[in-house]
């Protein structure tokens, strides 16, 4: 199943590297980021791209923590849905809120609350990918979770135990701020173990608490086009390579939720036309060139088989209106 993230996540990557002295242009670039999609932090992009550029900052830089520095470009609060988890006032009820937002930023944060024999655990599913992927993508997760426990207990709260995906590397003991800290890495999951002394877990009684948010390939490829729209390489070969998988495979699973990587780039195109051509100074011809249409005609044939009227005749309906 394809996976998608918020392009913020991207972003905080970049101003690391910048941070650490590297123009981080190429390493974007590199992963199909450019200045234009940039401009909306809210667009999403595949796993895979963010992944990527994880593994990729982290090998230029040079700092085997830079996605603990990217982690801590921005607060909990700066991550789009997340924010609304400060409405909740006790511990455990942000914990909860956390691994529900979490699928808004993105569509496999399989984050989990769930009580243990002297406590509660708040983690994360495996991550997959490279050695230095894991690393990265597990340092920017951490951050988020240890910032949403020291939200209630204070910023000096450190946890007593801390399991990490991450194999053992000396300068990761340096992650947390106290040497009481026991880290135990290589481990199947993050963990954050808090003691009872710490939260309050009442009459809890289901053994793990998160939400399932099921994305599927359409989900995806819609994203990701609203994401591309006006990028002229927008293909299916284009998508499948931001997924990483073959345009057979990408074919197969749309055909499995009964759509099309044609039909969808349609819809999504039409979408966009009918919201530009409400803007009287931009003609038809800059709306289908820049929507990526081989010529005017094809734009007015495609736009006409979804919307049942031609392009012109929809702006004047509008204007009467």
């Amino acid at each position: 199943m394809p996976a998608i993230v918020k392009l913020r996540y991207a972003i905080n990557f970049a101003l690391a590297c910048e941070d650490a002295g590297l123009d981080p242009t190429r390493l974007l670039q590199r992963v199909q980021i450019d200045g234009r999609v940039l401009q909306n932090p809210e667009h999403m992009i595949s796993e895979h791209q963010l992944w990527t550029l994880a593994g990729l900052a982290a090998h230029a830089t040079g700092k085997f923590d830079i996605g603990r520095a990217a982690g801590r470009i921005s607060s909990v609060a700066d991550h789009g849905a997340l924010q609304e988890l400060f409405n909740e006032k006790t511990l455990f009820e942000r914990l909860v809120t956390f691994c529900e937002l979490a699928k808004l930023e993105y569509s496999r944060a399989d984050f989990f609350v769930r009580p243990s024999w002297n406590g509660l655990v708040f983690g994360r599913k495996a991550i997959d990918g490279t050695r230095e992927q894991i690393r990265q993508v597990e340092l920017y997760v951490l951050e988020l979770m240890l910032e949403t426990v020291r939200s209630v207990l204070g910023h000096t709260w450190d946890p007593k135990i801390l399991n990490l995906q991450s194999e053992h590397h000396v300068d990761l003991e340096a992650i947390v701020g106290s040497t009481d800290v026991r880290l135990r890495f290589g481990q199947p999951e993050t963990e954050i173990l808090l003691d009872r002394s710490e939260i309050a877990i009442g009459a809890l009684a289901p053994t793990q608490i998160y939400t399932k948010l099921h994305v599927n390939t359409t989900h995806a490829v819609v994203a990701l086009i609203r994401t591309y729209l006006f990028d002229p390489r927008l293909s299916l070969s284009f998508v499948a390579d931001l997924l990483a998988v073959s345009e057979r495979h990408l074919q197969r699973e749309l055909q499995k939720d009964g759509s099309s990587f044609s039909q969808i780039l349609n819809r999504e195109r039409t979408k966009t036309a009918m919201e530009l051509l409400k803007a009287p100074d931009i003609t038809v011809s800059e709306i289908s060139r820049s929507l990526g249409y081989s010529n005017q005609a094809h734009f007015s044939r495609a736009f006409r088989r979804i919307t049942g009227v031609s392009p012109s005749r929809f702006r004047k309906v509008q204007e009467i209106n």
